[in-house]
């Protein structure tokens, strides 16, 4: 069975979830799973406190990668991360210890990326804010300005009023419609002036005494058609020539927005989707049909750029990815709370419903009639990691069996401890698992109807205990997660799993310690380099029980 990356991770992660597990049951210390000074007298013998909350292993690596890999693509365009994607403080202080600068749509994420910034190193420049929300609250406006954030986007009369009252000092930038017809989330309907409205909003902005400084658009999430970019690069460039002729306005600043890819298509394919059913596609040809890969869009989009906007225009080129930097970086592992099994009338065998179909996207069968043999109740759902990706984006994740067995007593001992997570990831690696498939239905924790997350997903049999986990679940899945019903948010897990990465080494070199704050826990991604000994392996451990952070290279 070959190496499975994600799955070593998860357990890993696990195992030292588990190990902290029964050092708090041990020592009679309050946990997320139940609170142990209940009496414990009433439970069966042999009951035992085990951690079954889902959690995401958040792989930094992969941010930091992307971000590499943006400005090799379009070294022109200047990313400003979406924070609203996922606010998550140590991807935030990752991307500005990276150099990276932020769109922020609120005061509470302009307070979190100034908050994070302050901790960064000397020798490392605060970064930019582009207040990108076109409708905002007076009182955000106040706190931003007085924050010192200048620049603000705006696609109407009320926009330029508000800020007028609030500061002349505001920089504004005209949101103006996009086509965003061919995307799968459009946002057109609700942000962007139309062309008639260009002229009146900049006499406004004159007549207020606000300097507007350039143009944004967003041509939508999932956008399949590098088109929509040309179009609304032309439309910029109009509204860029009318203001410096019509009005004198010095315009310096093109917003290309957000919307870019950043999923990959190994979460929605897997080995045992190949079955074959005489269909002559192949399940990962009908997938690469329906995503624009983010290389294709750089490619054309920075030829278009520079037709349109040459770098002699002098003018700065930003964009907004959200979606494109975190989306791939983390992946949730969710327990098995319950299972039900649909038997068939006609009393058919298990053996005998194992479908022979391929799966359709993220996992879906084609024969309906073999739906719902089997279904399994998961510890998350659509009130918590799953609101985007299953109810309103294309779904880029489908469930996978997390491979694992827990072997003997975890012993509180750093040294036996480590030696036991170790052999927990030997035996998942080397674990043979059955090919036998069967269609079944994944449904989140909650009593509402609508907490469905899959249906007729091919999967393998499965137990209560076991686990299943997801990829590309880092984009608008923690951000999105609610307390409904009185679940809890999910843990997470940091880890650095890309050592070939060129940021390594500036991480390195500034020994970074990821958070020293109450809500970040103060930790070294690199500690198992840094400590190879048996000391050092229990010094790791005993962060990842202290911090519930795995501190991994899997070089």
């Amino acid at each position: 069975m070959t190496t499975n990356p994600i799955n070593t991770l998860a357990v890993r992660a696990l195992a030292a979830r588990h190990h902290r597990s029964e050092c708090d049951s041990n020592s009679n210390t309050g946990s997320r799973s139940c609170d142990h000074t209940y009496d414990r007298t009433v439970l069966e013998p042999g009951c035992s406190f085990i951690n079954e909350d889902p959690f995401y292993i958040v792989d930094l690596g992969v941010v930091a990668s992307q971000l590499e890999r943006w400005r090799a693509a379009l070294p022109r365009v200047i990313p400003y991360y979406a924070v609203k994607c996922n606010p998550d403080p140590v991807i935030v202080q990752t991307l500005a210890l990276l150099g990276c600068s932020f769109d922020c749509a609120s005061r509470g994420e302009i307070s979190l990326v100034q908050n994070v910034s302050a901790e960064l190193p000397d020798d490392v420049p605060k970064p930019d804010i582009i207040f990108a929300n076109p409708c905002k609250g007076r009182a955000h406006i106040i706190d931003a300005v007085c924050r010192g954030v200048q620049y603000m986007t705006f696609d109407n009369v009320a926009e330029i009023h508000k800020c007028a009252s609030v500061s002349k000092r505001i920089k504004l930038v005209l949101r103006i419609f996009a086509d965003d017809s061919g995307s799968q989330i459009q946002l057109s309907t609700k942000f962007g002036a139309p062309r008639q409205h260009w002229n009146k909003l900049l006499v406004e902005a004159k007549q207020a005494g606000l300097e507007v400084v350039g143009v944004s658009f967003h041509v939508g999430c999932g956008c399949r058609d590098v088109t929509r970019y040309e179009m609304a690069l032309r439309d910029a460039k109009e509204v860029f020539e009318m203001a410096r002729r019509d009005f004198g306005f010095e315009m310096r600043i093109l917003d290309i927005g957000g919307g870019f890819p950043g999923e990959t298509l190994n979460s929605v394919t897997h080995e045992y989707d190949k079955i074959d059913d005489n269909n002559p596609k192949s399940e990962a040809k009908e997938e690469e049909s329906t995503i624009m890969y983010f290389e294709k869009i750089a490619v054309s989009l920075a030829l278009m750029l520079d037709e349109i906007f040459p770098p002699s225009s002098g003018v700065k080129i930003i964009a907004e990815p959200g979606r494109y930097f975190v989306a791939a970086c983390a992946t949730l592992v969710a327990s098995v709370i319950s299972v039900r099994v649909n038997l068939t009338d006609d009393k058919t065998s298990e053996d005998e419903i194992i479908t022979k179909y391929r799966t359709e996207s993220c996992g879906g069968s084609k024969n309906s009639e073999l739906q719902d043999n089997f279904a399994y109740y998961i510890n998350d759902g659509v009130y918590g990691s799953f609101r985007d990706n299953i109810l309103f984006y294309q779904p880029t994740t489908r469930p996978h069996k997390l491979c694992h067995k827990i072997v003997g007593v975890v012993n509180r001992e750093g040294q036996d401890a480590w030696r036991t997570l170790k052999a927990l990831d030997d035996i998942s690696n080397g674990q043979n698992e059955s090919n036998a498939m069967y269609p079944s239905t994944v449904f989140g924790p909650t009593c509402d109807s609508v907490d469905v997350l899959f249906r007729g997903v091919l999967l393998p049999k499965m137990n209560v205990g076991d686990w299943m986990y997801f990829q590309n679940m880092g984009a608008y899945t923690s951000a999105f997660a609610s307390t409904y019903s009185g679940f809890l948010s999910t843990e997470k897990f940091y880890v650095w799993n890309l050592p070939s990465c060129n940021y390594k080494k500036f991480m390195d070199e500034r020994r970074v310690l990821v958070g020293e704050t109450k809500t970040l826990s103060r930790i070294h991604l690199e500690l198992e380099n840094q400590l190879p000994t048996t000391e050092g392996r229990s010094v790791a451990l005993d962060f990842a029980r202290q911090h519930a952070i795995v501190c991994l290279n899997m070089s």
